[in-house]
């Protein structure tokens, strides 16, 4: 059977073919020569395994762990969360996959891992078993897993399996997430950023029906920072203690990773994971209370041989977590990071909705586009309202619409900065203005919306100051994560 596979998205998007928009928007290489099922490919990541592990030597720079290829020219992350993974064959007839469609491999998927509970994954010097899937995303699926072999076989582990098509793409340097891992474990500063920020621990390379992947352990995490959010766990405290709490972490985390050299330009509370360090224990109490668990199985020959038996995603919760006070977020998820010095004009990058202006217009961007989505997260964690409601038009595109609402929250646009944009022209007048601005339902001032969080007196002028600072229009003007750890607001 021929089959196409789509996905459908949150925030009411159309049906887009999965293999062929990813490939246009996140980082997977027109090839997949060394994603496939060979002993090259799989050479090759049990090199870049080795390399990972034996890096730790203070005296030099972390290595490269990637193949001397050249790295595109545009660079966008893939941003929309996946909701349902469909696959249609050219009869019409469609599949709805419970999640990750694990039984279809390249060049229709980016190659999923099939991977079931109490499956061995195995490293240099450790073998892992499988005991429950954690989440699953664009570029891989994550599993709990146990240590085995060790002194200490209680130790959990959180086993992040890349596809195919995210494996193969960071040997093409479409991908620097090994090169931030590396970098982040070859740091032998002292910066208190580090110890916020997901560690590898070690690099595992396994092969299945559809090619090689690379595995990325790590220590465990619980839900992330969103999830906890949703789960209302947060409601009936201090929005502004929370935020300023939060948003110094990441600042912090931020600040370490731009000493580094490096752009995330993923900020969102979806990659701030809660840490589970030292609650061992506490997992395996509840692992036992709550055992993992798959869906019914489903037979469809055509895609798969067997009976098709998707694991369910089940997070750990937040075990011991006592709020707010001992809220610990750790930034989590490199696969969209970059280093500023290979960013290129015209590259794209960041969610949709919060990306920065200068990305939007085609200014020179850097660091600074972090602390841009650091000002957005801080005003939704305060309000718990979205920054930016965007609205479509049959008139108006969405960029345009976008530029309009910042332009209405932290505008207007500096000549300035409008003149080292290269898409200036597609959008504004000669004088600065917006050549085609919808008419917008009103939106409070940035005080305004804060002081509906119940924000009072200095705690409203000091809040209001550092988000109106970190959403600066002209980069230049943004502070650095450093120097807005030094704002006034975040002296707790």
């Amino acid at each position: 059977m021929l089959v196409t596979c789509w996905l459908l998205h949150t925030m009411a998007l159309p049906l887009r073919q999965f293999l062929y928009r990813i490939h246009q928007r996140s980082f997977i290489p027109t090839t997949t020569s060394i994603a496939t099922s060979s002993t090259s490919s799989m050479y090759l990541f049990k090199a870049a395994a080795s390399k990972f592990r034996s890096f730790t030597s203070p005296s030099r720079a972390p290595p490269s762990l990637q193949a001397d290829t050249t790295a595109p020219h545009v660079v966008i992350p893939f941003d929309d969360a996946i909701n349902i993974a469909q696959i249609n064959d050219d009869g019409g007839e469609h599949f709805t996959c419970d999640e990750e469609p694990f039984m279809v491999g390249l060049p229709h998927t980016p190659g999923y891992m099939p991977i079931q509970f109490g499956a061995l994954l195995e490293g240099d010097n450790h073998k892992y078993k499988v005991l429950r899937k954690l989440g699953w995303g664009t570029a891989s699926s994550v599993w709990l897993a146990q240590r085995l072999g060790s002194c200490d076989e209680s130790k959990f582990f959180a086993i992040k399996v890349l596809t195919c098509s995210a494996s193969t793409a960071i040997f093409q340097k479409f991908s620097h997430e090994l090169d931030v891992l590396a970098a982040i474990r070859g740091d032998r500063g002292n910066h208190p950023g580090k110890s916020l920020c997901v560690t590898g621990v070690d690099i595992l390379a396994e092969e299945s029906v559809h090619g090689g992947h690379l595995c990325i352990v790590t220590e465990p995490y619980a839900i992330s920072f969103l999830h906890l959010l949703r789960q209302s766990s947060v409601n009936g405290f201090d929005r502004g203690l929370v935020a300023k709490t939060v948003v110094k972490q990441v600042l912090l985390a931020l600040d370490f990773l731009h000493s580094l050299g490096y752009v995330h330009t993923d900020i969102k509370t979806d990659n701030l994971l809660l840490p589970l360090k030292g609650q061992q224990k506490e997992i395996a109490a509840w692992l036992k209370d709550h055992p993992s668990s798959t869906y019914p199985p489903r037979n469809e020959p055509s895609l798969w041989p067997e009976p098709i038996i998707t694991s369910k995603s089940e997070p750990l919760p937040p075990l011991g977590l006592k709020l707010p006070d001992a809220l610990v977020v750790h930034l989590s998820d490199y696969g969209s990071a970059i280093p500023e010095s290979k960013i290129s004009p015209g590259m794209y990058a960041m969610p949709t909705v919060l990306r920065a202006p200068e990305i939007i217009l085609e200014h020179p961007w850097g660091k600074p586009v972090d602390v841009w989505a650091v000002g957005c997260m801080a005003l939704e964690l305060i309000t718990g309202q979205q920054v930016f409601n965007i609205d479509r038009t049959a008139d108006l595109s969405f960029t345009e619409v976008h530029l309009a609402r910042i332009a209405d929250l932290v505008g207007p646009f500096s000549p300035q900065f409008l003149s080292a944009c290269r898409l200036r022209a597609d959008f504004f007048d000669d004088a600065g203005n917006l050549l085609r601005k919808p008419i917008l339902s009103h939106h409070n001032s940035i005080a305004e919306r804060i002081a509906s969080a119940g924000l009072r007196d200095e705690e409203l002028a000091n809040a209001s100051a550092f988000v109106r600072r970190a959403l600066s229009i002209d980069p230049s003007e943004r502070p650095s994560a450093s120097a807005l750890l030094a704002d006034e607001w975040l002296k707790l």
